[in-house]
């Protein structure tokens, strides 16, 4: 996810974290986005979000995300990790 301050970013971590719908989110200040908007290249500073979950609880962090977030199509993307540690997963089942 990404948003344009880190104000909502935080609100947004904090709701799904008292949700129990992420274990962890990681985010990076000052991530340089250009993209078409409405026609045009529109250039911006934004806050880029990693959040870590399991995919059953995608749809549902995608409706807080929806809920909560300021832009009309806010960035929502899933990655499916391949690979991840045994200490890792474990860590991830038991904290959500």
């Amino acid at each position: 996810m990404t948003s344009n301050s880190l104000e909502e970013a935080e609100k947004i971590i904090q709701a799904l974290l008292d949700n129990k719908l992420i274990a962890c989110a990681t985010y990076l200040e000052k991530a340089r986005s250009m993209y078409l908007w409405e026609g045009k290249v529109e250039k911006d500073y934004e806050i880029e979000v990693r959040m870590k979950a399991k995919a059953s609880s995608f749809d549902q962090i995608v409706t807080v995300i929806q809920k909560l977030h300021s832009y009309d199509v806010p960035q929502i993307i899933s990655v499916e990790l391949s690979n991840i540690s045994q200490k890792y997963r474990s860590w991830l089942d038991q904290t959500i």
